[in-house]
């Protein structure tokens, strides 16, 4: 079939490792971000927790989705592991 490509079981292994545990890692730090901005921009703190918390759903979800339609597995553990720098470098400056 034309478009499908021919993937090791090791390739699942990596997307699937990716999309769950990556993909968890970056939504935890990514809410723990929001959840501190919000914080400090007014928000009453347990509405700036449970706002962020909520949103984490939709990040993780699209996480999710997105790791499993891109090309490469180098590029997902790419852009999840800046992600997750990103997030840790912003999350140690806003707190």
């Amino acid at each position: 079939m034309k478009g499908l490509d021919r993937k090791s079981p090791f390739d699942l292994v990596l997307r699937l490792l990716g999309a769950v545990f990556g993909g968890y890692a970056l939504t935890a730090l990514t809410v723990a971000v929001a959840g501190a901005v919000l914080a400090r921009l007014g928000m009453a703190r347990s509405d700036a927790v449970v706002l962020a918390a909520m949103l984490g759903f939709i990040v993780y979800l699209v996480l999710l989705l997105w790791a499993f339609s891109v090309k490469s597995e180098t590029r997902l553990w790419l852009v999840l592991a800046a992600g997750a720098a990103a997030m840790a470098v912003l999350l140690r400056l806003v707190r």
